[in-house]
């Protein structure tokens, strides 16, 4: 049960079946799935709450980690953003709700309220049949690339739910911080601890999750990348961490289409790669694989 606003309370792995009812509703954004709700939680400070039966989520930001609200609900809309808005100005929140998603925000008064786009907060929705069959002639270096890596050694694939005893936890995040040691490398990426932390506590959580499901691709018996995706209905899925050794060129293509090919065996017809974050890289690579559309989100306050 969850209190009502303005009292909150901490997020817990229990306060998933609370999330549901909310979720079910709308479009899949990652923002307000439970598990990377939760995952991002890595200062302990996120925390929910409910008003006119809408679930108001107290977020912090993913890489300053200064606390902001949002909500997810159609009930008293207008009601509920002054509500949290007047909160959040009072608590030195600062003036605006952010990560509102497209349904919430379409039914807000446009003249008592101003809303804008969450700049690097669209979440990137691959067809995972167009994935699957790379047949775009825009896709013809990511095949070659699958060719390429076909040919390193003897690759192996397999996707096991996340509680199968065959999961190695421990290489996992062995392979994260591979990945991470490399991409720290390259530049400087200020989201690598966090997501590190994330990454442990979805792997190491004791709770029944089998929506989770984690992939592995191996080379010569040795795992080279792993993709966590989380199976969310509305034939949805969401993808939580992909992460590979870059040294094994093609491993992230290879990966992505095989992933592609296991959701759809599981009637999964669309896969939800998140957002960005602002990062131009990650934009482009996701951009490149041709998203069928994008799940905007909004940043709003009073005019």
């Amino acid at each position: 049960m969850l209190p009502d606003f303005p009292t909150f309370k901490k997020i817990s792995l229990e306060d998933k079946r609370n999330f549901k009812p909310f979720t079910d509703k709308f479009k899949p954004y990652c923002d307000v799935n439970f598990n990377c709700f939760w995952t991002w939680d890595t200062q302990n400070k996120r925390q929910v709450s409910i008003l006119n039966n809408n679930l108001v989520l107290y977020f912090t930001d993913y890489e300053t980690h200064e606390p902001f609200l949002s909500f997810l609900g159609l009930n008293k809309v207008n009601e509920t953003a002054e509500t949290l808005i007047s909160y959040s100005q009072v608590n030195g929140f600062g003036g605006a709700l952010d990560l509102v998603g497209e349904e919430i925000a379409e039914e807000l008064d446009k003249d008592k309220f101003l809303v804008e786009n969450s700049a690097g907060a669209e979440d990137y929705v691959i067809d995972t049949a167009v994935l699957m069959a790379l047949a775009d002639k825009s896709f013809k270096s990511k095949r070659n690339l699958v060719r390429k890596f076909l040919e390193l050694g003897r690759v192996e694939f397999e996707a096991l739910p996340l509680s199968d005893k065959r999961v190695a936890k421990c290489d996992l995040l062995s392979l994260f911080d591979l990945w991470a040691n490399n991409k720290a490398l390259s530049k400087k990426n200020t989201f690598l601890p966090q997501e590190r932390i994330g990454l442990e506590k979805m792997l190491n959580a004791e709770v029944e999750n089998g929506d989770l499901i984690v992939s592995i691709v191996r080379v010569d018996n040795n795992i080279v990348g792993f993709s966590l995706d989380e199976i969310i209905g509305k034939n949805y899925a969401m993808a939580h961490f992909i992460k590979a050794d870059i040294s094994y060129r093609g491993v992230f293509e290879y990966l992505n289409q095989n992933v592609a090919i296991e959701l759809l065996k599981r009637g999964v017809t669309h896969w939800n790669w998140e957002q960005d974050m602002g990062v131009a890289g990650l934009k482009a690579n996701k951009l490149s694989y041709k998203p069928d559309h994008l799940l905007k989100k909004y940043k709003v306050s009073l005019r």
